[in-house]
């Protein structure tokens, strides 16, 4: 049975099973910085899917520079282990007493407990160069209509949203400057051509 996903997968993408009890992990900050050549999830090397390899890539002699500073925060607090949780308790029992008083004034209390994202990969089927250029425009159109900034492309967790729906999403996902520039400027002359058009009509 494969041990429990941790934190540390909020910052990788699965890949394929390495082993019997785990997988190969992508860094999502490695798959930032290639999505322009495409195909990011399949050209950058991966680690296995384990907790000490996964801290090694973010925080090892040989860190990776792509690499979140959550990312590393995370890392951290999963290699500190035992003595970052003693501290942690310190700290909440500390904040207990002064919370104290005004949890007496509740008739209820709610727990909400945040729970680790399980980050699966989609469907691996690939994308037509029809369907690539017909998802590239909806990311322009949809950018316009909601005034979305051009950066929410490059968002890891809107990443991992796509990936999540099939695993080529990353071969789609225009970045940045692409989408300020090429994609936008490509709809802008769309309804520039049928503005002009709409004006040669005749009056009915």
């Amino acid at each position: 049975m494969p041990p429990k996903r941790g934190p540390l997968w909020n910052f990788f993408h699965q890949g394929e099973k390495s082993n019997s009890s785990h997988y190969r992990a992508v860094c999502l900050g490695c798959i930032m910085k290639n999505r322009p050549e495409g195909q990011a999830c399949k050209t950058t090397p991966s680690v296995n899917g384990t907790k000490d390899a996964m801290i090694a890539h973010l925080i090892g002699a040989k860190k990776c520079p792509n690499a979140s500073k959550e990312a590393r925060r995370v890392a951290r607090q999963e290699k500190g282990g035992n003595k970052y949780r003693v501290m942690m308790n310190l700290q909440m029992q500390r904040g207990y007493l002064h919370a104290l008083k005004k949890r007496k004034k509740l008739t209820k209390v709610k727990n909400y407990t945040q729970k680790t994202l399980n980050f699966r990969k989609g469907i691996a089927i690939p994308f037509s160069e029809e369907e690539k250029a017909a998802i590239k425009i909806q990311f322009g159109r949809a950018t316009a209509s909601a005034n979305l900034p051009f950066l929410w492309v490059d968002d890891a967790e809107v990443i991992k949203l796509f990936l999540m729906f099939r695993s080529w999403a990353d071969d789609v996902i225009p970045n940045r400057q692409e989408l300020s520039d090429r994609i936008l400027n490509k709809q802008y002359a769309v309804v520039e051509s049928d503005l002009k058009k709409t004006l040669l009509l005749p009056n009915l």
